[in-house]
Parts: structure tokens; sequence; C-alpha cells
């Protein structure tokens, strides 16, 4: 969050790594536990994973339409 000037869920800390890194949006995933970091890769026009053992609960994660709704660590080999 410090290298950007707007913080979740504007999409700039997602955007900073793509660019940084020399990434695609399309083949990018946006992992997080809290409806921010979805909110900010959808802002970001990535894919969302939302895991569910952070921030906030499955239904919360649930109603931000993440791409994927994990509840295992190992579910994030199958992305």
């Amino acid at each position: 969050s410090d290298q950007v000037e707007n913080y979740k869920p504007a999409p700039d800390g997602v955007l900073y790594i793509v660019k940084q890194y020399g990434l695609s949006t399309h083949q990018t995933v946006m992992i997080g536990d809290a409806i921010f970091d979805i909110q900010m890769g959808k802002a970001a026009g990535v894919q969302t994973c939302a895991v569910t053992w952070g921030a906030h609960d499955a239904a919360e994660l649930a109603d931000q339409h993440p791409d994927f709704l994990i509840k295992q660590v190992d579910e994030l080999l199958n992305l």
C-alpha cells in the first residue's frame, strides 16, 4: 500500500504489481480474504479468488461475486 496513491478497493495496488512485473491482467488473479480485496481485483479487471479463512466470512465474500471462492489452501492449486 505504500507504493500507491489510492488504497483498496481502488485498483492501484493490483495495477502496480501488473505493471512492475510485466504481467497480463488476463492471467492475473487477486487472492484475498476481505471484500475489499475482491473489489480491488474487480476494479483492476483481473480474476478474483476469495478465501474464507480470514477477515470476512464466506457469505460476505460470496456477495462480492468472486470468480473463485475457496475454503482450503490446497484449492489454490486448482485455479
